[in-house]
């Protein structure tokens, strides 16, 4: 059975469009999931996250919209996933068209 390690975790509380990780080093040929929950300022819009990092092609495959009852924010927490052949180490940028209260993430 495979197992799941916890590549980075980490957080901002600090106004902005971008956030960046720690640096990390998957394995070759890994499955690397990154769980992205934030807070857009500007609800029920979508925050039209990307995200680049570690020469992995990453795609985006669920969002769940949560309700926390903010009428002026939206809660959302985004997977996205990416593999490569060989990955290089480095931090994962996400990156959003609109300004963010929080983000909070975790690499495995």
């Amino acid at each position: 059975m495979p197992t799941a390690t916890l590549l980075t975790s980490g957080n901002s509380t600090v106004n902005g469009t971008t956030f960046t990780t720690a640096s990390v080093d998957p394995a070759d040929n890994a499955l690397v999931l990154a769980f992205i929950y934030h807070i857009d300022t500007v609800s029920p819009v979508d925050p039209g996250v990307s995200i680049a990092g570690n020469s992995g092609v990453w795609w985006g495959t669920a969002t769940v919209v949560l309700d926390m009852s903010e009428a002026s924010k939206e809660h959302r927490l985004t997977v996205w996933k990416a593999q490569a052949a060989t990955f290089t180490a480095g931090t994962i940028v996400f990156t959003f068209t609109n300004t963010q209260t929080a983000g909070l993430w975790a690499i495995v």
